[in-house]
């Protein structure tokens, strides 16, 4: 019988979290005929492979390894092994609550045609360990806790918008792609065909989702968000200035591929600008906690200084008068080269940044 959905699942040398993954997998409400796990082992060297040809779940199981090529190949090799209309796109150390794939394949039912969010929360690595070892032992797991184990807010800015996004409208967004973060995903086979699946230059750490979600939406798609399809993240406590240093690889691959061209700025000194057109997009490593918008007064687009222009001191004061929040000032005794950063109404930072 040919299943309903494929569970993708790409793994790369982190043996405990999978192993957790596929036992947790066992506890799933969906009649076992309708769907199919896929493994797709991206060159691991911990003993991943072993485990595999030996592992025998409650659900059908099938795998492949290959010589490492990256989390888009991973995911491509895996679409090419599915059999199932829904792919349930997942990485190694996620849990799905037993309910969620009845209620992802009821919304595929209702739109064929989107790609669907589920929600998503994030376990804290002190209790990770903890969680692993209970799901080996006793095969179980206390859906009712979890909420209990999330990690500080501000180690996840992209979870925070990914629940404004949500409860505000995906459609509202300018930039609804944004939506497709990582393994909230479900993807309809026959739009992952389309699609062409995820772009394999894609291979250092980020932004192949949202790759993939840009071409989406794109080429006309939009996107349904499942709340009651709930995953569950384990943080393994990556150093976050490597993965940012691979983030910032990617996210300017993915500007340069649509367009997007150097302006400013030194990649080897962890800052760069890129324009495309009138838009500009600043990719700064380690300079800033959170995305920022930042405006440059007496700079043209071009970085080039303007005749006139409105002091950032002046713009400071005018701004304060209005009850704008300030994190940082500038000194309004000087002249010349300052900046201030200024908060939003939802908490987001403003950098205006005078280099005249």
């Amino acid at each position: 019988m040919t299943p309903k959905l494929s569970l993708l699942i790409i793994t790369y040398n982190k043996l405990a979290y999978l192993r957790g993954t596929l036992l947790a997998l066992q506890l799933l409400d969906e009649p076992r005929e309708d769907f199919e796990v896929i493994v797709v082992d991206d060159g691991s060297t911990d003993g991943t492979k072993s485990f595999l040809a030996e592992f025998e779940p409650n659900y059908t199981l099938r795998w492949a390894s290959q010589v490492n090529a990256g989390r888009s190949a991973a995911r491509n090799a895996g679409a090419r092994l599915a059999r199932g209309a829904l792919y349930v796109i997942l990485d190694d150390d996620f849990l799905i609550h037993p309910g969620s794939l009845g209620a992802l394949w009821r919304a595929h039912q209702a739109h064929p045609e989107r790609i669907l969010i589920s929600s998503l929360q994030h376990i804290g690595v002190s209790h990770v360990a903890g969680l692993l070892e209970t799901i080996v032992r006793d095969g179980a797991v206390s859906w009712g806790d979890l909420h209990d184990t999330a990690p500080a807010e501000d180690e996840y800015a992209l979870a925070d918008l990914m629940r404004r996004m949500l409860s505000a409208g995906i459609e509202r967004f300018a930039v609804p792609w944004m939506a497709a973060q990582g393994m909230s995903v479900s993807i309809p086979a026959q739009v992952f065909s389309q699609l062409e699946g995820y772009d394999e230059r894609f291979t250092a750490y980020g932004m192949e989702d949202f790759d993939i979600g840009f071409r989406f939406v794109d080429a006309g798609g939009s996107f349904e968000w499942v709340d009651r399809s709930l995953l569950y993240h384990l943080d393994h406590g990556h150093n976050r200035t490597v993965l940012f240093k691979e983030s910032t690889v990617t996210t300017r691959a993915f500007y340069e591929k649509f367009g997007f061209t150097p302006f400013f700025g030194e990649a080897a000194q962890g800052w760069l600008i890129l324009k495309n057109g009138d838009v500009a997009i600043g990719l700064f490593q380690g300079m800033f906690e959170r995305n920022i918008l930042t405006f440059n007064p007496g700079w043209d687009a071009n970085a080039q200084p303007l005749a006139t222009y409105t002091d950032v001191r002046e713009l400071q004061r005018e701004l304060r008068a209005k009850g704008v929040a300030f994190q940082v000032t500038a000194d309004e005794t000087t002249t010349g080269p300052a900046s201030f950063i200024a908060v939003d109404p939802d908490g987001n930072p403003v950098l205006v940044d005078q280099h005249v």
